[in-house]
């Protein structure tokens, strides 16, 4: 048990402090909801990436031992270039990039009203053949 783990070697938090962070920890809710459905290989997992809250590299490199079937990237993440074009910033475009070399679908959740769905297909489109992962298996 990771917690167990935790409260080894952590000895600046008290247990009652290590509960609640396990408690706002989305990968354990995860990792309890596999446990539960007996680690079913039907079951995968969406992201949805928050502005507000950008994952640690240490965080995605987790959730990329998991069975992550889409990230889904709300359309307010996008900023707009010299050009007037939708792109990811910097940071997000790091973050971004390991779940296209893992090959994950990616999710555009945008307002109904807005008129940009085409321009972030055609970054995505433009980000993945940068990112994709271009090995190979040999047989």
């Amino acid at each position: 048990n990771s917690m167990e783990a935790q409260a080894t070697w952590r000895r600046d938090i008290d247990d009652e402090e290590l509960e609640r962070i396990g408690e706002q920890d989305t990968w354990h809710w995860w990792n309890n909801f596999r446990w539960a459905a007996d680690f079913n290989p039907k079951i995968k997992v969406v992201l949805e990436l928050s502005e507000s809250d950008r994952p640690s590299l240490e965080v995605v490199r987790r959730w990329l031992g998991e069975p992550v079937e889409a990230v889904i990237v709300p359309s307010t993440m996008f900023i707009c270039n010299r050009q007037n074009y939708p792109v990811l910033p910097k940071a997000w475009q790091e973050i971004l990039s390991y779940f296209m070399r893992a090959r994950i679908n990616v999710i555009i959740s945008s307002d109904v009203h807005d008129n940009s769905l085409k321009l972030y297909a055609e970054y995505m489109l433009r980000f993945q053949e940068i990112h994709a992962d271009t090995h190979e298996l040999q047989a």
